[in-house]
């Protein structure tokens, strides 16, 4: 279960590398068309680890708590302060936390307020916010790519499709 946090580290370490290239510009304006930031979507992808630290806690995963217009959003040196500290929080996390059980409080209705509380556990859920984070980078690349800035190879690429292309370079 280890190794969930270490990829969960190299999964942040390459959201801190595209920020090394990137002017604070770039970091802040909106692209098309999503009308997002490189920084709106960091600091969607941090709240959720930024969840999972307060879990520790609380025993309560709230996805929903979002930190909308701070300061990750407009300063790229704020982005990469707070993916740090999450880079630095992880080792920390005991083997015991990992398997402990949490509730994952989340809204699930666009037309009205309903949230519901599911079963989980720190594990999962670092997963599930490793995934989500791989995700947003697959957006994160056509922002970029938009600015004239070509992420690495691997940015925004699913741990499975990077086997799958490894597999596929080698012949099976």
């Amino acid at each position: 279960m280890r190794d969930v946090l270490t990829s969960c580290q190299e999964i942040l370490q390459q959201a801190s590398d595209l920020l090394q290239q990137l002017t604070d510009a770039q970091y802040t304006r909106p692209g098309e068309p999503y009308r997002s930031s490189i920084g709106q979507h960091i600091r969607h992808v941090l709240d959720h680890f930024q969840a999972l630290h307060a879990a520790l806690d609380t025993g309560i995963v709230n996805y929903d708590l979002r930190h909308r217009g701070n300061p990750v959003e407009r300063n790229r040196r704020s982005g990469l302060a707070e993916l740090q500290a999450v880079k630095d929080w992880l080792p920390g996390v005991a083997s015991e936390q990992l398997s402990r059980p949490v509730a994952v409080q989340t809204e699930i209705s666009v037309s009205d307020a309903h949230s519901v509380r599911v079963e989980s556990s720190l594990v999962r859920e670092l997963v599930f916010a490793a995934s989500h984070a791989v995700h947003h980078y697959a957006v994160i690349t056509m922002l970029a790519r938009q600015q004239g800035v070509t992420p690495a190879d691997d940015f925004g690429l699913a741990p499975a499709t990077a086997t799958f292309l490894r597999t596929a370079v080698r012949g099976g």
